[in-house]
């Protein structure tokens, strides 16, 4: 020990930490001392104590004068013989002791008699005890003690103050068991209580009081609340002096007398009062009570012991310290933080002691970083050195290299950044950097050379999030991405700063091909889905601003189908092309022509003065396909029928604005086509019937009127069965079968499609495990998530469950998702497919190639297999577009070690195409369409699983 002391002090750093231990333990023992703090405390003793709630004691009864006894006795004060009949009564049911929390001061000028006869309860009673409390003198004067009338004071078996203590933030916590703060002293109303003779054993009112004494004394003590206010048990005062109600309730019962209708009487605010409900004051000390029958009143922890507890909490980290690394300092730190929570609940629900924790958690918390500042400093230089070097070293190789001084004029160029501006480095040293890299955004609005500003300022590296521009001096453009960093000089002062320039030219040019060809009609040109959600968007964001009117426009090409039959194809697919570019010829730069794929159209116009403008427009968009089109040699007409919405009269946002003005289209075919109408809110009749069929789905859903089909799925070079797509089907009642297409997307809107779905996934699952129960081959069963399922139905804990219950290996399940529902939130789709992918099941998407997701992210996707749409099997014989299309999905999913299967094969010759291909499976009615449960275990019999 006297070598240690000695070395304590052998060096500065040493004494620095002794310094530090002894200011640390000062300031434990400051702040427990001080009461800067105790706000805090409180907030935690308030966060503790409602963790959980004490039981109430079984013979506490609170006697209530609630808004039910006003409606019967009237306004309040009542007359005193409605309470000496509650007395007579209390006393007549064998009640140990009465706390009458009603304060009668006053006598009664007008009928004396009253007062008498609440004395002569009293006297009869002997069990009661009244209320004293102080109150404030008018004005500024000191607090006196309120009595009641001395006739009563005489006949009270005793008297018992109801003061409250009121802390700093104004919540009422603590309780005097005796005050005694003015003229003679007074026990608490519900101590009077227990001090009454009889009113318990003898051997429990000796040992009680004893406890009273000795463990709470005089000091304030917390009250242990059973609940919030409202909780504790209670009997009406008007229901009690029925004739009917028995006094036998009351019976060995302690009972307190008082108010607990709202605006009357005492209302205090506690730690339990949620939602700002106060509590009672005769709750308050039922609470009290009950505490002090079950010795769990909480007394504060002594303060020689918190100023100890503080001096060696600060003491035995300091101590830990110099053993630890940062980390590991950090972890202890950390846990003594948590040690010290953990002790405070722990005494106060586990001992009734409240131990203020405040002063040692700042202590604990100022300890690690005083101790470990030049550690933390040292490692914090090393590292911004090492990234400074690396960043400057990174940033001239291979890329340009623009070195400027602190007010932004160049010193120093590389060959690299010399070629991307133009300027040798004579001629570009000591001129302004935007004389010689003068970058802009895409749009030439914004200049960014104001980067090395930014850098000097925040003081740290910059990067452009977005690329720059710039046309150099031989009028060359390039797309550049640009960072900046500080160079400091040996002081640490900045002295300039390096431009690390990297020429994307090609990289954009291709990012550009790739988000033109994402966001267009790769038939027409024009917009598709995607931008015309964006653009709309922007549309409606304008005109909500501007308080104007815009409009959509549903097209849809009138019995294209015929046309596309006369004409063929490919013709179909060129008289496509020359609508949109007809369409297009009415609208303006600000509006937006989008093609949704097939023959339909949408047009948003910007702003619209009125309706009668959107007809004419409308009228101009019919007149402009009038005239035929040529096609190879012949004249073909086609003409549209159009849908109006109007924003925001139709619709406030994309989504309702496409949906009503797809109604009002389809009511304009309805009207003879080659027509237009507005939408009107005559046309929710279509919802209504949507509301329809989500009520009876509701009733399918809780009638079993729902069924799962299950279509085979086979391996394509050999035809043998190895799996099924479950397909939920719906036979109703009142309207017979209901295609999915109708009532999966109410369901989707109306949020049955959850519980639609565990109980799809529960039921294949079951089936599953049934038949290989049957002793046929374990198949794998697909089951298709809509996006409410996999993004917000929990589907993780879905899954494990319906495997759990079931039994069913999970290399049975097949969930399928699309490409599309995954791209609505790339983050959390791809961590969802991690922890599903977790339990052993397969994931396949579904609908591949018909979604707007960037092929770059599906190497990142734990996804085992890739169905490929039907619509483009449907023509794989007949158009070579749609053959090379599945071939490059198929060769892709292969490269990255996925299997692919292809859905809606129908003939032989699109099955010898995807063999061909090397497609691994098949499904469609070539094989076999959805079968019911029983036609499925049958197809198994007879085809048996590879």
């Amino acid at each position: 020990m006297r070598g240690y002391c000695m070395n304590l002090f052998s060096s500065t750093h040493h004494r620095e930490r002794f310094l530090l231990t002894l200011l640390l333990m000062v300031l434990g023992v400051a702040f427990t001392l001080s009461d800067g703090l105790k706000r805090w405390d409180l907030t935690l003793y308030d966060l503790f104590s409602t963790i959980s709630y004490q039981d109430s004691s079984d013979t506490v009864l609170i006697i209530a004068i609630d808004e039910n006894s006003l409606g019967k006795y009237g306004r309040w004060p009542w007359p005193r013989r409605v309470h000496a009949s509650l007395i007579n009564k209390l006393s007549e049911g064998g009640a140990r002791a009465i706390g009458y929390d009603v304060i009668f001061s006053e006598a009664n000028q007008y009928d004396p008699e009253d007062d008498v006869a609440l004395a002569d309860a009293l006297a009869r009673s002997k069990r009661v005890i009244l209320p004293v409390f102080h109150e404030k003198v008018p004005g500024d004067g000191p607090l006196q003690l309120t009595l009641p009338l001395p006739m009563l004071m005489d006949a009270a078996a005793g008297l018992g103050h109801v003061d409250a203590e009121l802390d700093p933030d104004g919540i009422v916590r603590r309780a005097l068991l005796r005050s005694g703060s003015i003229g003679q002293g007074h026990p608490a109303l519900v101590v009077s209580m227990l001090r009454l003779p009889g009113a318990g054993d003898e051997a429990n009112d000796i040992g009680r009081q004893a406890t009273i004494r000795t463990r709470y004394g005089d000091s304030p003590v917390y009250v242990s609340f059973t609940g919030p206010p409202g909780h504790f048990p209670a009997i009406s005062f008007a229901d009690f002096l029925q004739p009917d109600f028995p006094a036998e309730a009351v019976k060995n019962k302690f009972v307190l007398v008082g108010v607990t209708a709202l605006g009357l009487g005492d209302s205090l605010p506690t730690p339990v009062s949620g939602k700002s409900i106060p509590m009672p004051g005769i709750e308050y000390n039922a609470n009290l009570l009950s505490g002090l029958l079950n010795n769990t009143l909480i007394v504060p922890m002594a303060m020689k012991w918190r100023l100890l507890s503080a001096g060696l909490l600060a003491l035995l980290p300091m101590l830990l310290y110099p053993f630890l690394s940062p980390r590991q300092s950090l972890f202890v730190v950390a846990l003594l933080l948590f040690s010290t929570l953990s002790a405070s609940l722990f005494l106060l629900h586990g001992a009734q002691i409240w131990f203020p924790p405040s002063a040692v958690l700042i202590v604990l918390g100022l300890s690690y970083p005083l101790w470990v500042w030049r550690r933390l400093e040292d490692t914090i230089v090393q590292l911004f050195r090492e990234k400074e070097r690396a960043q400057v070293i990174l940033n001239s190789i291979g890329d340009g290299v623009i070195a400027t001084d602190v007010s932004g004029r160049v010193e120093y160029m590389n060959p690299v950044a010399e070629s991307l501006t133009g300027y040798p480095l004579s001629e570009a040293r000591d001129r302004p950097l935007r004389d010689i890299f003068p970058v802009t955004s895409e749009d030439r609005r914004r200049d960014l050379t104001d980067i090395v500003e930014r850098c000097l300022g925040e003081k740290q590296t910059i990067t452009m999030q977005d690329n720059g521009f710039i046309v150099n001096r031989n009028d060359s453009e390039h797309a550049v991405r640009t960072s900046a960093g500080l160079l400091r000089n040996a002081s640490g002062k900045a002295q300039g700063v390096v431009l690390g320039i990297t020429d994307v030219t090609d990289t954009h040019k291709m990012m550009r091909q790739m988000a033109y060809q994402a966001t267009h009609d790769l038939l027409t040109g024009l917009p598709n889905r995607s931008l015309l959600y964006d653009r709309l968007t922007q549309i409606i964001a304008r005109a909500g601003e501007q308080k104007t009117l815009a409009a959509v426009f549903f097209i849809d090409l009138d019995q294209f189908k015929k046309v596309n039959d006369q004409i063929g194809h490919y013709g179909g697919d060129q008289l496509l092309k020359k609508v949109g570019a007809r369409l297009r010829t009415c609208c303006s730069d600000d509006d937006i022509l989008a093609h949704l794929g097939s023959d339909k159209f949408v047009i948003a116009l910007n702003q619209v003065p009125d309706a009668d403008n959107a007809a004419r427009f409308a009228d101009d968009l019919l007149r402009v396909l009038e005239a035929p089109f040529s096609m190879d040699g012949q004249d073909v007409y086609i003409t549209c029928s159009i849908g109006i919405c109007l924003y925001p009269k139709d619709g406030r946002d994309v989504d309702e604005l496409l949906k009503n003005a797809d109604t009002a289209m389809c009511r304009a075919k309805e009207c003879g086509r080659n027509f237009y109408r507005f939408f009107s809110r005559a046309m929710n009749d279509r919802i209504h019937e949507r509301l329809d069929i989500e009520q009876k789905l509701r009733e399918a859903l809780a009638g079993d009127e729902l069924e799962i089909y299950y279509q085979p799925q086979v391996r394509a070079r050999d035809g043998r069965l190895i799996g099924a797509e479950s397909l939920m089907r719906w036979k109703n009642s009142e309207y017979g079968p209901i295609s999915p297409a109708r009532f999966i997307p109410v369901a989707e809107d109306c949020g049955l499609i959850l519980p639609m779905g565990e109980w799809a996934l529960q039921t294949v699952c079951r089936q599953a495990k049934s038949w290989q129960e049957v002793g046929l081959a374990p198949l794998r069963v697909a089951v298709n998530l809509s996006s409410k399922q996999f993004l917000y139905g929990n589907i993780y804990k879905m899954v494990s469950r319906a495997l759990v219950e079931t039994g069913l290996d999970p290399a049975c399940l097949e969930l399928e998702i699309t490409e599309s529902l995954i791209m609505e939130d790339l983050a959390q789709s791809t961590e969802l497919l991690k922890e599903l992918k977790q339990l052993g099941i397969r994931v396949s998407i579904d609908d591949f190639g018909t979604g707007y997701s960037s092929l770059s992210y599906l190497k990142h996707f734990p996804v085992d297999q890739l169905k490929i749409d039907q619509s483009f099997i449907h023509d794989i014989a007949d158009k070579s577009g749609d053959e090379a299309i599945t071939l490059a999905i198929i060769t892709m999913a292969h490269g990255l070690g996925l299997g692919v299967i292809a859905e809606g094969v129908e003939n032989q010759a699109q099955l010898a195409i995807l063999r061909g291909q090397e497609c691994d499976e098949i499904q469609g009615y070539f094989f076999s369409r959805p079968l019911s449960m029983e036609q499925m275990t049958q197809y198994q019999l007879e085809h048996p699983a590879a």
